[in-house]
């Protein structure tokens, strides 16, 4: 059984959305110390949504006709995995070898109305376009000086317009009172839809691993949809990675989440690479799509266009925000996620300005996930 009600919430929130039953009895959840001291309980939320997972494992394992299986998880160590890339060492030296998690474009300022704001320039273009529309050079007072000849709203709102990755640091009430937080809440974590009854890829037993015999190509970028692909392939599914050859690097993000998986440069909008690329799709069950949402449908690549490639293919899509709203397309990144969720304002009550969890650690209200299949 899990631990506590914070477990259990977390546990609850993914089974209630899932096709399937899950079975808690078979968990057992050891206590550990946390190592972010914070009212915002990553290390429970962890532990519970990882207990959910593998509760899937298990549950997916008896399907293909392995045997039952119980687990025991570490509470301590299901919060330290959520900032796994911190963790990566190579000949005895940290991998994160630059200063994109501190730099000044990755921070929290405070707007002409007094409310703050939090931006994260972690890519080249993602830095130069913040400071384009700041107008000021990368240096924390240049930027608060920016910041501050604006309110927070008027901000928000020219992030939306051009896509920047800013936003207001909210209370949880005021993000439960906002439209976007409204739809967040009332929908399911996870959201299915099923078409088609096909059923031409069936898979037989499975020998070691519940996953074994599944292919799945992954177009992801950073932390969520890496992962996803990572914990598939641990469950012994094949997973083809694909990226750029030229691109965004952000080396402990990517070897944090490449465990386990192919990889291969491709780049799909040459006429050589969408070829190469609507091969791999006809061949895999599953499609994990990190882009914004958008990008693909653009390409020809929406529901109806991958039907035609592949009418089984199971498409798993990641945003930040619910898609179909007003902020579906906006690009997200966890930090985004925790401050106009109230994650922030919740783990900074008493302190000077406001500050994020520590790195990777939860993204408790905002982030949401839709998974589209064909039965």
């Amino acid at each position: 059984m899990l631990a506590n009600a914070k477990q259990q919430k977390a546990y609850d929130a993914i089974a209630a959305a899932l096709p399937c039953p899950l079975d808690a009895t078979k968990l057992t959840v050891a206590d550990g110390v946390s190592y972010v001291k914070s009212p915002v309980k990553a290390h429970d939320y962890a532990a519970g949504v990882m207990a959910a997972f593998g509760s899937v494992v298990e549950h997916l394992g008896m399907v293909r006709g392995l045997p039952a299986q119980t687990m025991k998880l570490d509470r301590r160590r299901c919060g330290l995995l959520l900032n796994g890339l911190q963790l990566h060492f190579q000949n005895g030296y940290s991998t994160i070898m630059d200063k994109w998690g501190v730099n000044p474009d990755n921070g929290t300022y405070r707007a002409k109305d007094g409310r703050f704001v939090t931006m994260i320039g972690i890519h080249p273009h993602l830095r130069d376009r913040l400071l384009v529309y700041l107008d000021c050079t990368n240096t924390a007072k240049a930027i608060q000086a920016a910041v501050e000849k604006k309110t927070s709203d008027e901000l928000e709102a020219d992030a939306i317009a051009k896509k920047l990755p800013l936003g207001i640091v909210r209370t949880p009430e005021e993000w439960a009172a906002h439209p976007i937080g409204t739809e967040v809440l009332k929908r399911p974590i996870i959201d299915f839809a099923g078409s088609g009854t096909e059923k031409k890829r069936l898979l037989g037993k499975a020998k070691h691993r519940p996953l074994e015999g599944v292919r799945v190509v992954e177009l992801t970028h950073m932390v969520a949809g890496p992962n996803c692909g990572r914990l598939l392939a641990e469950q012994g599914a094949d997973v083809i990675k694909v990226q750029p050859p030229i691109g965004d690097w952000v080396l402990p993000i990517w070897m944090d989440g490449s465990w386990g998986k192919k990889n291969i440069l491709l780049d799909i909008g040459s006429r050589r690479g969408k070829a190469r690329f609507h091969e791999l799709l006809a061949s895999a069950d599953v499609l994990i799509d990190g882009q914004r949402p958008g990008v693909l449908n653009a390409m020809g690549l929406d529901d109806a266009g991958l039907k035609a490639i592949n009418p089984n293919l199971v498409r798993a899509s990641l945003s930040c925000f619910p898609i179909g709203t007003a902020w579906g397309e906006r690009p997200g990144f966890e930090q985004i996620a925790q401050a106009v969720s109230g994650t922030m304002h919740v783990h900074s009550q008493g302190m000077a300005a406001p500050t994020l969890v520590d790195r990777k650690s939860t993204r408790l209200n905002s982030s949401h996930a839709n998974i589209s299949y064909a039965v």
